[in-house]
């Protein structure tokens, strides 16, 4: 996910997602994704999950 603004950005998936624990690219953080997983991302950020 990419937030190409300089306003923060509140994100949610209206498509079905790969439902499942992922881990974040840059923190190495879990995070477990579902349908209804929302997100917030500050101004000019990115996130990168790998399964």
């Amino acid at each position: 996910m990419f937030n190409f603004s300089d306003k923060t950005q509140d994100v949610t998936f209206k498509e079905t997602l790969f439902p499942g624990t992922y881990q974040d690219f840059t923190t190495e953080e879990s995070i477990t994704l579902s349908p209804t997983t929302q997100m917030t991302l500050a101004p000019w950020s990115y996130k990168v999950f790998v399964k």
